[in-house]
């Protein structure tokens, strides 16, 4: 059974809500494909001829392909890290979204249905399009896309002219643009499975099934998972702040390896029973993990901060929103003499957003103080009767996680439309991709999202014991990138270059096998000798094959230099008789030919020349003597 239209909208505060990827084309490869429709006209969005200079990678000289070039930078980036035989198709364009004097919608996102108890699928979930055909192993809708995903063509329109989408691959923005690449990423990861399909108001569950994303959500007020919940149960867990988590073990696996540790808390004296405590932290200044304070609130004066303090000597001042930047606001307290800043959040939201400012604003006025925002309901309970507070952090907590290790999601009071349940909590620290708000630092880092897809059935074809297409191993658990002979991570055999000394094999040194590098292991996995081809410690020469003992002035085979007393006449030499020479008056240890001086006095041999016999005698005498002597050289 397919229920289409069972995705939803999402929308990002003068930032995210966005998803898809571009043109008739197909997404670079790793290990699953995306195919990319362009539902744009001619001229509008990815067809958008407006000429462009090259930005932060991407070689696009017209918006269009600006835009169809981050598309696929985002798929490229999505593909290395999910698994699928059956290829993910997006219909997307960018068009008029609707944006308001508070609040912009960068796009939205969603899977075009969901699947349940089709061939292959686990019974009674419901899994979303792409993810179900992952499963299956076949396109569960053939001729449908799977996600479906349209962009705010006229950004600057919609925010008078003060932000503009960012089309580069580095994510290097300046001032307030919008990096389209982290949109993008964030509402893929919405379209492939990061999405409850539950009914945040009711509690109802679509179709009445529980989906593949909600089916990890537990509340750990109650004890229970969500699907074990009434409707009206998880209607109000959707609103109980910072209880709602992820419960799963790749998320829990993953987390200690990204988050930041030092959760921020509050300890106020005397003790205010309806405290919530649920605190944000500011991208600007220290971290109450770096510095903790312990001082009397205030109330600000003015409330916003926005003009000059009074005397805030030795207390923790309380503002509210205001015209001015936060970062702005903490600088004129920290100049009247506060140690640290409470600034309400704008929206009377549970839990806080974060307290994030543009970088050039951050630039523009440093602090050492820390500011941390508190809900709408906390501010109305401190400053009004002299309370002291302490604020710290829990250095044992991860930063977005509850005291187990498991991930907050974002549970709000009231609901937010399109961000409550379906994101984490904005505490998380760094800023993780699938926030219900977008972080002025751009990152394109998707660790955590990458470990839920494995979570709710995104899991990698290798590694599951079964041999899948491509594969030429899968040994389960028990595939090893250190033990010898074991198929590899990769599920490809153990094989010379795998950094692992398997059986026939002499050394393995993975990448730094070389067939140039002196003392290298060999890319044959033999170790480094002579006759290799390759100079080696211990060696004076090596020409591989050509080394010889015969041919003059050849490197030899033991790898030393041609020499005098190697028995090879070598260029410079006149003999060389080996371990004879110098010792048979033929050849000098120097591999010259001895000279011989002529005799002398009246002893000794004479010829004569003349016509009578005795010339002829010892003309054959001179020329025998001449024989025997050439035939000694050549011994």
């Amino acid at each position: 059974m397919t229920i289409c239209g069972g995705g939803r909208m999402h929308r990002w505060l003068l930032a995210l809500a966005a998803a898809g990827a571009l043109g008739p084309a197909r997404g670079a490869q790793a290990s699953v494909t995306f195919v990319v429709n362009n539902l744009d006209g001619a001229g509008q969005g990815f067809n958008d001829p407006t000429p462009a200079a090259p930005v932060g990678g991407n070689s696009g000289t017209t918006l269009g392909q600006q835009r169809l070039n981050a598309f696929m930078q985002a798929t490229s980036i999505w593909g290395q890290l999910i698994d699928s035989y059956v290829p993910v198709v997006i219909d997307a364009n960018f068009g008029a979204l609707s944006c308001t004097a508070s609040s912009i919608t960068l796009g939205q996102a969603r899977a075009t249905g969901f699947e349940f108890n089709a061939p292959g699928l686990p019974p009674n979930t419901l899994f979303p399009e792409p993810l179900a055909d992952r499963i299956a192993g076949v396109d569960l809708a053939p001729g449908m896309a799977d996600i479906q995903a349209t962009f705010n063509g006229d950004l600057a329109g919609c925010s008078n002219g003060e932000q503009d989408w960012y089309y580069g691959f580095d994510g290097k923005t300046s001032g307030a643009q919008i990096d389209l690449i982290s949109v993008i990423l964030h509402e893929l990861g919405h379209g492939l499975g990061f999405l409850s399909g539950v009914d945040d108001g009711t509690g109802e569950l679509a179709g009445g099934f529980i989906d593949s994303f909600s089916a990890h959500l537990f509340d750990n007020g109650t004890g229970q998972l969500w699907s074990a919940m009434t409707d009206a149960q998880r209607a109000a867990s959707a609103q109980n702040v910072r209880h709602l988590v992820w419960q799963g073990d790749n998320v829990s696996a993953m987390a200690p390896m990204v988050l930041a540790t030092g959760a921020p808390r509050i300890a106020v004296g005397p003790a205010l029973s309806q405290l919530e405590g649920a605190l944000s932290e500011a991208d600007f200044g220290p971290y109450l993990s770096a510095k903790s304070v312990r001082a009397p609130i205030v109330l600000g004066n003015p409330l916003d901060g926005c003009a000059q303090p009074p005397d805030y000597t030795g207390v923790i001042v309380l503002l509210q929103g205001g015209d001015c930047p936060s970062v702005q606001k903490t600088s004129l307290a920290e100049s009247g003499g506060a140690l640290a800043v409470l600034i309400a959040d704008p929206d009377g939201v549970a839990p806080p957003s974060s307290v994030e400012v543009p970088l050039d604003q951050n630039a523009m006025f440093p602090v050492s103080i820390p500011t941390i925002g508190v809900t709408d309901g906390d501010y109305s309970l401190l400053g009004v009767g002299g309370e002291t507070a302490t604020l710290d952090a829990d250095q044992t907590r991860l930063v977005g996680t509850d005291a187990q290790g498991r991930m907050y999601l974002y549970a709000s009071d009231p609901l937010v439309p399109g961000s409550t349940v379906s994101h984490w909590d904005p505490l998380a620290r760094p800023n993780l991709m699938q926030e219900p708000n977008a972080s002025y630092e751009v990152s394109h880092d998707l660790r955590m999202e990458a470990a839920l897809m494995r979570d709710i059935g995104w899991t990698p074809f290798c590694g599951n014991g079964h041999l899948d297409q491509a594969e030429q191993c899968d040994n389960g658990a028990a595939n090893s990138d250190t033990a010898p002979g074991a198929c590899r991570t990769d599920c490809l055999l153990a094989h010379c270059g795998d950094g692992v000394v398997d059986s026939g094999e002499a050394c393995d040194d993975g990448a730094g096998n070389s067939d140039t590098a002196p003392g290298a292991c060999r890319t044959t996995c033999v170790k480094p000798s002579c006759g290799d081809g390759v100079v080696d410690p211990g060696e004076a020469c090596d020409s591989g094959a050509q080394n010889s003992d015969t041919a003059p002035g050849a490197c030899r085979t033991s790898c030393v230099k041609a020499a005098c007393g190697d028995g090879v006449v070598d260029p410079g030499e006149q003999c060389d008789h080996g371990a004879a020479n110098g010792t048979d008056n033929q050849c000098a240890t120097d591999c010259t030919v001895p000279s011989i001086s002529a005799p002398t006095g009246g002893h000794g041999c004479s010829c004569a020349v003349g016509d009578g016999p005795g010339w002829r005698g010892s003309a054959l005498l001179f020329v025998g003597l001449a024989l025997l002597v050439g035939r000694r050289r050549r011994r």
